[in-house]
C-alpha cells in the first residue's frame, strides 16, 4: 500500500512539474514574440494574438489567429519553430516517461515504485531516451527538409536562402505535428498544393513524428 501511495504521489509531482514548464515555456514564447524585431515593420502584436500563439505552438495545435509569414520576422518565425520544436520534445519524453513509469503497460500499482524510477539504472535509461530521442529528431528533419527545397523551387518568392528556411521551417513543422506554415494559405497555396513532392514529404515527416511519439 505505501509503494501504490509513494508511486502515484511520484506521478502527480511528475505531472505538475510537466504542466509547470508547459507554463513557463508559453509565457516565455509570448513575451519574445512581442518583443522587438520579432514582428514586421508596423506591425503590433497584442498580447492576447501573442500569448494564444505562444500556446498553441508549445502544445503544437497549430491554431494561429494571423498569417506568420506576414505578421513575423526571420526572428520571430525562429521563435516559433522553437517553441514547437520545444513543446514536441514535451510531449515525446513525457509519453515516453509515463510508459516507462507504468512499466510497458503493466499497473501502476503492482509494478513501479520510487525506488525503481530513481536508481542509476533508470536515470541512464532516461538519459539514453532522452540523447536518442534529440539525434533521431534533428537527422530526420534534416533529411526531411531536403525533398521541400528542390520541390519548391519554382515556387514564386522562395530561392537562395528564403527557399532553405521554408523546406527547414516545414519539415520541422510536419514532423512535430505542428501545423503552423509559412504561406499565406497554409498548404493550401495553389503552387504549393500541387506539388506532390512537397506534400509526399510532408506527409512523411508527419507520420515519422507520430512514429517516433509511439516507439
Amino acid at each position: 500500500i505505501r509503494d501504490d501511495v509513494e508511486s502515484r504521489g511520484l506521478g502527480d509531482v511528475y505531472k505538475r512539474q510537466f504542466l509547470l514548464t508547459l507554463i513557463a515555456f508559453i509565457t516565455l514564447g509570448g513575451t519574445l514574440l512581442m518583443s522587438p524585431g520579432a514582428t514586421k515593420d508596423g506591425i503590433i502584436l497584442s498580447p492576447t494574438d501573442a500569448y494564444f500563439i505562444s500556446t498553441s505552438a508549445v502544445c503544437v495545435t497549430g491554431l494561429v489567429p494571423l498569417n506568420v509569414h506576414e505578421h513575423f520576422t526571420n526572428y520571430g518565425q525562429t521563435i516559433l519553430l522553437v517553441l514547437f520544436q520545444v513543446g514536441a520534445f514535451g510531449i515525446m519524453t513525457f509519453t515516453y516517461f509515463v510508459s516507462l513509469m507504468v512499466g510497458q503497460g503493466l499497473s501502476l500499482r503492482s509494478k513501479v515504485t520510487i525506488s525503481n524510477l530513481l536508481d542509476e539504472e533508470g536515470i541512464a535509461q532516461v538519459d539514453r531516451f532522452i540523447k536518442n530521442i534529440i539525434a533521431v529528431t534533428f537527422g530526420v528533419e534534416a533529411l526531411g527538409a531536403i525533398a521541400p527545397y528542390f520541390s519548391w523551387r519554382n515556387v514564386p518568392g522562395l530561392e537562395g536562402d528564403t527557399l532553405w528556411w521554408y523546406a527547414v521551417f516545414h519539415s520541422v513543422s510536419g514532423f512535430c505535428n505542428a501545423g503552423f506554415s509559412l504561406f499565406a494559405d497554409n498548404l493550401a497555396t495553389p503552387d504549393v498544393a500541387y506539388n506532390m513532392g512537397g506534400q509526399i514529404t510532408i506527409m512523411v515527416m508527419v507520420l515519422c513524428g507520430l512514429s517516433l511519439i509511439h516507439i
